[in-house]
């Protein structure tokens, strides 16, 4: 299952980012992984000679380092921020049966920094990204992001492009309002005074 499928979109909602932690900041931890893989292998010969007891020690190292970088590469897979054009979706895979989902439309998006801290992150550019929400809604915070500042600029013009939206639906809301008051003479007297309007404008321009 890929992690566009943990989410329903929406009619006309389209996703335009999908942002999981940086790779670099868990490299320790993979490095770890990778030792506890290799290292039993070193001494298969001395823990096979212990017998069955030395057998079981080996396969048990093998088999639950390979179930933990499984567990560690699903978790990271899925995790991450959904943008979509008009919400975002949180989602953190702990292990593999432990996962939280948290929706914030962009509308109620009121703040968002962004921080970069010590020489690894600023040498590789990862930091963490703070959304702050409005009303009862939950803050996102994510940490080890790669190159925050681009999903800031990125989350700040989809709030721009949503606000924008909204203040049109708003006039256009209130237009029909209006309209459904007029009589179909005084729609036709409009139409026809906006269509002047236009043509003295343009006539303007040309001049």
């Amino acid at each position: 299952m890929t992690i566009e499928k943990l989410i329903k979109l929406r009619p006309g909602e389209k996703i335009v980012e999908i942002v999981h932690n940086d790779f670099v900041s868990a490299l320790p931890w993979w490095i770890f992984l990778f030792a506890w893989m290799v290292v039993p292998f070193f001494f298969l010969y001395p823990l096979w000679q212990q017998g069955w007891i030395g057998v079981v020690i080996f396969g048990a190292l093998v088999i639950s380092s390979f179930l933990m970088a499984w567990r560690t590469y699903f978790s990271w897979q899925r995790t991450a921020l959904i943008v979509t054009d008009q919400r975002l979706v949180d989602i953190d895979q702990h292990g593999f049966f432990n996962r939280l989902i948290t929706e914030v439309d962009l509308n109620e998006v009121e703040e968002i920094s962004f921080k970069v801290k010590g020489l690894v992150a600023t040498i590789f550019r990862f930091g963490s990204v703070l959304i702050r929400t409005a009303g009862e809604r939950a803050d996102i915070f994510l940490r080890h992001v790669h190159q925050p500042i681009k999903l800031h600029h990125l989350l700040n013009d989809l709030m721009e492009e949503t606000k924008s939206s909204t203040e049109i639906s708003r006039r256009a809301n209130r237009l029909a309002s209006l309209a459904s008051r007029l009589s179909d003479e005084e729609i036709e007297r409009l139409a026809s005074a906006v269509e002047k309007r236009n043509e003295e404008y343009g006539q303007k321009a040309e001049g």
